[in-house]
Protein backbone atom coordinates (compact mmCIF):
# COMPACT_ATOMS: atom_id res chain seq x y z
CA UNK A 1 0.00 0.00 0.00
CA UNK A 2 1.32 3.43 -0.91
CA UNK A 3 2.77 5.45 1.93
CA UNK A 4 5.38 8.07 2.64
CA UNK A 5 8.30 7.70 5.01
CA UNK A 6 8.96 11.34 5.97
CA UNK A 7 6.76 13.50 8.19
CA UNK A 8 6.41 17.16 7.26
CA UNK A 9 8.18 19.73 9.38
CA UNK A 10 6.23 22.39 11.29
CA UNK A 11 7.38 24.97 8.72
CA UNK A 12 6.07 22.84 5.85
CA UNK A 13 2.73 22.34 7.59
CA UNK A 14 2.36 26.08 8.13
CA UNK A 15 3.09 26.84 4.46
CA UNK A 16 0.46 24.30 3.42
CA UNK A 17 -2.17 25.94 5.64
CA UNK A 18 -1.49 29.32 4.00
CA UNK A 19 -1.87 28.16 0.39
CA UNK A 20 -4.89 29.55 -1.49
CA UNK A 21 -7.13 26.77 -2.74
CA UNK A 22 -10.03 26.73 -5.17
CA UNK A 23 -12.00 23.48 -5.20
CA UNK A 24 -15.41 22.03 -5.91
CA UNK A 25 -15.20 22.26 -9.69
CA UNK A 26 -12.23 20.07 -10.44
CA UNK A 27 -10.02 21.65 -7.82
CA UNK A 28 -6.53 23.02 -8.08
CA UNK A 29 -4.42 26.04 -7.30
CA UNK A 30 -4.72 29.30 -9.16
CA UNK A 31 -7.37 31.49 -10.73
CA UNK A 32 -10.59 30.09 -12.16
CA UNK A 33 -9.34 30.81 -15.69
CA UNK A 34 -6.18 28.82 -14.98
CA UNK A 35 -8.22 25.94 -13.59
CA UNK A 36 -10.51 25.90 -16.64
CA UNK A 37 -7.48 25.76 -18.91
CA UNK A 38 -6.00 22.97 -16.81
CA UNK A 39 -9.25 20.99 -17.06
CA UNK A 40 -9.23 21.37 -20.84
CA UNK A 41 -5.66 20.07 -21.03
CA UNK A 42 -6.55 17.08 -18.87
CA UNK A 43 -9.56 16.20 -21.01
CA UNK A 44 -7.46 16.38 -24.18
CA UNK A 45 -4.89 14.11 -22.56
CA UNK A 46 -7.62 11.56 -21.82
CA UNK A 47 -8.77 11.81 -25.44
CA UNK A 48 -5.22 11.11 -26.58
CA UNK A 49 -4.82 7.98 -24.48
CA UNK A 50 -8.32 6.80 -25.46
CA UNK A 51 -7.09 6.44 -29.03
CA UNK A 52 -5.22 3.32 -27.89
CA UNK A 53 -8.50 1.56 -27.02
CA UNK A 54 -9.87 -1.15 -29.29
CA UNK A 55 -13.62 -0.45 -29.26
CA UNK A 56 -14.95 -2.21 -32.38
CA UNK A 57 -16.97 0.86 -33.37
CA UNK A 58 -18.70 1.49 -30.04
CA UNK A 59 -18.34 4.70 -27.99
CA UNK A 60 -15.95 5.04 -25.05
CA UNK A 61 -17.56 4.38 -21.65
CA UNK A 62 -16.02 6.61 -18.96
CA UNK A 63 -16.53 6.43 -15.20
CA UNK A 64 -15.35 9.62 -13.46
CA UNK A 65 -14.76 9.14 -9.71
CA UNK A 66 -14.41 12.47 -7.90
CA UNK A 67 -16.12 14.22 -10.79
CA UNK A 68 -16.68 17.62 -9.17
CA UNK A 69 -18.98 19.61 -11.48
CA UNK A 70 -18.60 17.04 -14.24
CA UNK A 71 -16.25 19.04 -16.44
CA UNK A 72 -15.07 15.86 -18.18
CA UNK A 73 -18.65 15.24 -19.31
CA UNK A 74 -18.90 18.71 -20.82
CA UNK A 75 -15.51 18.59 -22.49
CA UNK A 76 -15.89 15.03 -23.81
CA UNK A 77 -19.44 15.48 -25.12
CA UNK A 78 -18.28 16.30 -28.69
CA UNK A 79 -16.46 12.94 -28.79
CA UNK A 80 -19.64 10.94 -28.20
CA UNK A 81 -18.41 9.29 -25.01
CA UNK A 82 -20.85 7.67 -22.57
CA UNK A 83 -20.15 9.44 -19.29
CA UNK A 84 -20.94 8.52 -15.69
CA UNK A 85 -19.74 10.73 -12.84
CA UNK A 86 -19.79 10.27 -9.08
CA UNK A 87 -18.94 12.79 -6.38
CA UNK A 88 -19.91 13.21 -2.70
CA UNK A 89 -20.73 16.89 -3.30
CA UNK A 90 -23.82 17.86 -5.36
CA UNK A 91 -22.03 20.39 -7.59
CA UNK A 92 -23.97 19.79 -10.79
CA UNK A 93 -26.69 17.72 -12.37
CA UNK A 94 -24.17 16.00 -14.64
CA UNK A 95 -22.87 13.98 -11.69
CA UNK A 96 -24.48 11.43 -9.41
CA UNK A 97 -24.18 12.35 -5.74
CA UNK A 98 -22.73 9.55 -3.67
CA UNK A 99 -19.73 7.86 -2.17
CA UNK A 100 -17.31 5.66 -4.09
CA UNK A 101 -18.93 2.58 -2.60
CA UNK A 102 -22.14 3.53 -4.42
CA UNK A 103 -20.45 2.70 -7.72
CA UNK A 104 -19.46 -0.82 -6.66
CA UNK A 105 -22.72 -2.51 -7.59
CA UNK A 106 -24.14 -3.14 -11.01
CA UNK A 107 -22.95 -4.98 -14.08
CA UNK A 108 -21.53 -2.03 -16.01
CA UNK A 109 -18.02 -2.19 -17.39
CA UNK A 110 -15.91 0.74 -18.55
CA UNK A 111 -13.18 1.57 -21.02
CA UNK A 112 -11.73 4.33 -18.82
CA UNK A 113 -11.98 4.74 -15.05
CA UNK A 114 -10.76 8.10 -13.74
CA UNK A 115 -9.71 8.77 -10.15
CA UNK A 116 -9.12 12.52 -10.28
CA UNK A 117 -7.51 13.61 -7.01
CA UNK A 118 -9.26 10.87 -5.07
CA UNK A 119 -6.54 8.34 -4.25
CA UNK A 120 -4.82 10.66 -1.78
CA UNK A 121 -8.06 10.81 0.25
CA UNK A 122 -9.40 7.24 0.34
CA UNK A 123 -8.97 4.85 3.24
CA UNK A 124 -7.78 1.95 1.05
CA UNK A 125 -6.17 2.70 -2.33
CA UNK A 126 -5.76 -1.05 -2.87
CA UNK A 127 -9.51 -1.60 -2.57
CA UNK A 128 -10.17 1.14 -5.14
CA UNK A 129 -7.68 -0.17 -7.68
CA UNK A 130 -8.88 -3.76 -7.21
CA UNK A 131 -12.43 -2.62 -7.92
CA UNK A 132 -11.35 -0.59 -10.96
CA UNK A 133 -9.45 -3.60 -12.31
CA UNK A 134 -12.64 -5.68 -12.13
CA UNK A 135 -14.79 -3.00 -13.79
CA UNK A 136 -12.45 -2.25 -16.69
CA UNK A 137 -12.91 -3.91 -20.04
CA UNK A 138 -9.87 -5.93 -21.21
CA UNK A 139 -7.45 -3.35 -22.58
CA UNK A 140 -9.19 -0.62 -20.58
CA UNK A 141 -7.44 2.34 -18.99
CA UNK A 142 -7.15 3.46 -15.37
CA UNK A 143 -6.26 7.15 -15.05
CA UNK A 144 -5.07 8.41 -11.64
CA UNK A 145 -4.30 12.06 -10.90
CA UNK A 146 -2.61 12.72 -7.54
CA UNK A 147 -0.36 15.38 -5.99
CA UNK A 148 3.31 14.70 -6.74
CA UNK A 149 4.74 13.25 -3.55
CA UNK A 150 8.29 14.01 -4.66
CA UNK A 151 7.54 17.73 -4.27
CA UNK A 152 7.28 19.09 -0.71
CA UNK A 153 4.22 21.37 -0.97
CA UNK A 154 1.91 18.97 -2.81
CA UNK A 155 0.44 17.51 0.34
CA UNK A 156 -2.64 18.87 2.13
CA UNK A 157 -2.95 18.14 5.84
CA UNK A 158 -5.20 16.58 7.12
CA UNK A 159 -7.18 15.98 3.90
CA UNK A 160 -4.51 13.83 2.23
CA UNK A 161 -4.04 10.41 3.79
CA UNK A 162 -1.62 9.02 1.18
CA UNK A 163 1.36 10.50 -0.62
CA UNK A 164 2.51 9.02 -3.93
CA UNK A 165 5.34 9.08 -6.39
CA UNK A 166 5.71 7.32 -9.72
CA UNK A 167 7.29 4.19 -8.25
CA UNK A 168 4.57 3.73 -5.63
CA UNK A 169 1.82 4.09 -8.24
CA UNK A 170 3.43 1.39 -10.41
CA UNK A 171 3.53 -0.95 -7.42
CA UNK A 172 -0.06 -0.13 -6.45
CA UNK A 173 -1.58 -1.04 -9.82
CA UNK A 174 0.69 -4.06 -10.33
CA UNK A 175 -0.71 -5.68 -7.19
CA UNK A 176 -4.07 -5.85 -8.98
CA UNK A 177 -2.98 -7.10 -12.39
CA UNK A 178 -2.75 -3.72 -14.14
CA UNK A 179 0.26 -2.47 -16.04
CA UNK A 180 1.45 1.09 -15.54
CA UNK A 181 2.69 2.40 -18.85
CA UNK A 182 2.73 6.19 -18.82
CA UNK A 183 3.39 8.96 -16.32
CA UNK A 184 2.89 12.65 -17.05
CA UNK A 185 4.20 15.05 -14.41
CA UNK A 186 3.05 18.66 -14.12
CA UNK A 187 4.99 21.17 -12.08
CA UNK A 188 3.03 24.26 -11.07
CA UNK A 189 6.02 25.60 -9.18
CA UNK A 190 9.38 24.06 -8.40
CA UNK A 191 7.93 22.71 -5.15
CA UNK A 192 4.34 21.85 -6.15
CA UNK A 193 2.83 19.71 -8.88
CA UNK A 194 0.94 16.56 -9.69
CA UNK A 195 1.21 13.20 -11.41
CA UNK A 196 -1.06 11.85 -14.14
CA UNK A 197 -0.58 8.09 -14.09
CA UNK A 198 -2.00 5.73 -16.71
CA UNK A 199 -2.35 1.95 -16.31
CA UNK A 200 -3.96 -0.65 -18.57
CA UNK A 201 -5.79 -3.88 -18.01
CA UNK A 202 -4.14 -6.57 -20.14
CA UNK A 203 -6.05 -7.95 -23.10
CA UNK A 204 -7.32 -11.49 -22.62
Amino acid sequence: MASWSRDLTDEEKERLRQKPYIGGDGGGYGTLDQIRRFQEIQSRYLKLISEQLVLMGRPVRLLDIGAGEGYLKKLSAPWGWIYEGLDPLPDAGHVKKGKIADAYGGDDYYDIVVYNHVMEHVVSPDMEVAWAARKLQPGGILFIAVPDGDLPWSWEIPAHIWRYNQNLLHKLVARHGLVGYETFKLCFRKDNGEIWFVARKPEK
